[in-house]
């Protein structure tokens, strides 16, 4: 896993939130709306950041994430393309100087593309990614972010088969680019770039889908009870924010399950990208309040998508 830390890393010791007294105002589920947003813009924007070092730390370490096997669960309602393993099972083997001698220049070419067709040739699993991008950008037409500076912190990150690097882009947005050494040749993760899900966020917050659906969040724990979830001590809370930092809901693993011992964050870290299947329990009782129904990734970084 590549935990990905924020700037700050306050005490997360628990605490119940105080149940409103009678005649008490305000909306418990108001948190979640833009008045968060703004103030946690910069810490979403260098979220994919942070965990650049304390990988280089870990692997200095010898220190590897276990992981466990999926769980058996509904499958997500949008189907997903099924794909061959498209990596090169050598690609661990290219050094950091014969990568970096590549992926800058294709770094070049993906950030100042301004259509679909012109990403497609660069990016992996082109015919999965053709619709995805077309459906993300509205059309062909992609408005280029730009190149400001390649591999900022001077470091090739490796998670897996993936090889990151941070880069800054036009408008100095630092955030993290993906490749795999796939059979084609070096090729950009276009959906960890821009954060893609199954569903747009306003449409699964409008229709609750009850059937399991896959996200890429930042994921936080939070202390924040209610409705079908009052019970601290059955569940788990977190708080789930879109990769835009658009939109906000609640997600609740049951404590003790499988999901939940693979949703581990340290108290020194503050949010981190997660992969994870939600969906809206049957009673609807809340607009912001979903189920953790299992993990697909420990970071947005996936090699093999789930067979639907």
């Amino acid at each position: 896993m590549i935990p990905l830390p924020s700037p700050a890393a306050p005490s997360l010791r628990r605490r119940k939130r105080r149940r409103k007294r009678h005649g008490e105002s305000g909306d418990w589920e108001s948190e979640s709306g833009s008045g968060h947003h703004k103030r946690d813009a910069l810490q979403m924007r260098w979220i994919l950041i942070g965990g650049g070092c304390v990988l280089a730390l870990l692997v200095a370490a010898g220190l590897h994430a276990m992981r466990g096997a999926p769980e058996t669960t509904p499958a997500p309602p949008v189907p997903v393309a099924v794909t061959t393993d498209d990596t090169v099972p050598a690609a661990a083997d290219l050094s950091d100087a014969a990568f970096l001698a590549l992926a800058e220049p294709l770094a070049e070419k993906f950030l100042t593309a301004r259509s679909v067709d012109e990403l497609l040739p660069l990016v992996r699993k082109p015919e999965r990614a053709a619709p995805r991008m077309r459906a993300h950008y509205e059309g062909d037409a992609v408005v280029p972010a730009g190149l400001s500076q390649f591999n900022t912190q001077v470091m090739v990150m490796r998670d897996g088969r993936f090889l990151n690097v941070v880069v800054r882009t036009g408008d100095f947005e630092e955030k993290v680019l993906s490749y795999l050494n796939t059979t084609d040749g070096l090729r950009i993760d276009w959906e960890s770039w821009v954060g893609w899900s199954a569903m747009p966020w306003e449409e699964f917050l409008t229709e609750k889908p009850t059937a399991s659906t896959f996200f890429r969040v930042i994921l936080r724990p939070v202390e924040y009870y209610n409705f079908g979830f009052s019970d601290d001590s059955q569940w788990r809370s977190y708080r789930l924010d879109s990769p835009d930092g658009s939109h906000s809901l609640y997600g609740y693993v049951e404590r003790g399950s499988f999901t939940d011992s693979r949703i581990q964050i340290s108290p020194e870290i503050k949010m981190s990208a997660y992969s994870l299947y939600l969906r809206f329990p049957a009673d609807r009782a809340s607009r912001n309040q979903v189920l953790i129904d299992r993990l697909a990734a420990e970071s947005w970084f996936i090699e093999q998508e789930e067979t639907p």
